[in-house]
């Protein structure tokens, strides 16, 4: 499943989901001031189904009962805006256990900067985060601990130049989740590696600051900064907008990324060894055009490397194969906002 819409001046993509499991993990949401966050629950089979959503945040557990044994219709999805339940809430984390048949669980958060989403996932003890903001954009991980104990994290950071090992470690609690900064451990483009003692969930936002003076709304100002020390996005454009992202939970040798491309926007992908070794990574565009593009890039140990895709009219993804596990995502960023999305493994 691969969705790009364009709504209010914005763009929003989210990963296809390839597993399902009982319990669905979706971290990042907030009902603070100004921002609206919806759980969409897509339910692809004929049967009914059943399930309980279990919301967790800087109050810790919040127990909303007509989110128990809440019903979604064989093939149809469900919208939920959760404001009217949980009103006023910084970091907002979402569990959602199947009681009967299955969904597929996404988070879609919105504000007067742009609009975001991205799917549920199952829990894991380390995650990789190939791209983590464009341009000027605030970062922030939204990390919840599965367990029922305190869960340290550990966050390195990992650059085209090198990496930081444990720049910034954070104790989350069982019920509580954390909102955990970045913008200050490093310039972009970078990558994030999580490293936790206990199974956790977490996701990428990325959002234009508050006191942006130019507004947001998803839109893209040009500046003619070409500084390398200035956090500027690529060909020396800043980004506004809002983006969000999940991880991957293990690298591999081989991707697929269902890449896509607006006029005045421009695509990249990153790819990310955290191995001992250099990989050799080879792309190649998908797609029914005769347009061909492709090419071979060596990303070091302990970096990454970002990728510019001239991505043409029937170009719908590109395959990644590297001779060493990798991490992939790509991003989307242009005049009508950004997008930030993890690649998908297949094996």
């Amino acid at each position: 499943r691969q969705r790009q819409m364009c709504i209010r001046d914005s763009i929003t993509g989210d990963r296809c989901v390839v597993s399902v499991p009982k319990v669905w993990y979706l971290t990042g949401g907030s009902t603070k001031e100004g921002t609206i966050t919806e759980l969409m629950l897509f339910n692809p089979f004929a049967d009914n189904a059943t399930v309980t959503v279990t919301t967790y945040s800087e109050f810790d557990l919040d127990l909303i009962q007509e989110l128990q044994n809440y019903d979604v219709a064989g093939r149809s999805w469900a919208s939920i805006d959760l404001s009217p339940y949980v009103d006023f809430r910084d970091n907002l984390v979402f569990t959602v256990e199947s009681i009967s048949g299955l969904v597929i669980p996404s988070l879609k958060r919105i504000d007067d900067r742009g609009e975001a989403a991205w799917p549920g996932t199952a829990p894991a003890e380390t995650w990789d985060f190939p791209i983590v903001t464009a341009g000027d954009l605030e970062r922030f991980i939204s990390v919840m601990s599965a367990g029922d104990d305190e869960n340290i994290v550990d966050v390195d950071i990992i650059t085209p130049s090198g990496s930081v090992r444990n720049a910034r470690q954070v104790t989350v609690d069982a019920s509580i989740p954390e909102l955990i900064p970045l913008s200050d451990l490093a310039a972009p483009p970078y990558g994030v590696r999580l490293r936790a003692t206990a199974p956790i969930a977490a996701s990428v936002i990325a959002t234009a600051p508050l006191d942006d003076p130019t507004g947001g709304e998803g839109s893209l100002e040009t500046t003619t900064t070409t500084d390398p020390g200035t956090d500027t996005g690529t060909n020396g454009t800043i980004v506004k907008g809002l983006a969000g992202t999940v991880g991957t939970s293990s690298a591999s040798s081989e991707w697929i990324v269902p890449v896509a491309t607006l006029l005045g926007s421009e695509t990249s992908l990153f790819v990310m060894n955290t191995g001992t070794e250099t990989a050799i990574v080879e792309w190649e565009a998908l797609g029914e055009s005769e347009y061909v593009a492709g090419g071979t890039v060596e990303v070091a140990a302990d970096t990454i490397a970002e990728v510019p895709v001239e991505v043409g009219v029937g170009v719908y993804g590109v395959s990644v194969e590297s001779d060493r596990p990798v991490s992939v995502g790509w991003s989307i960023a242009g005049e009508e906002g950004v997008a930030l999305v993890a690649g998908i493994a297949l094996r």
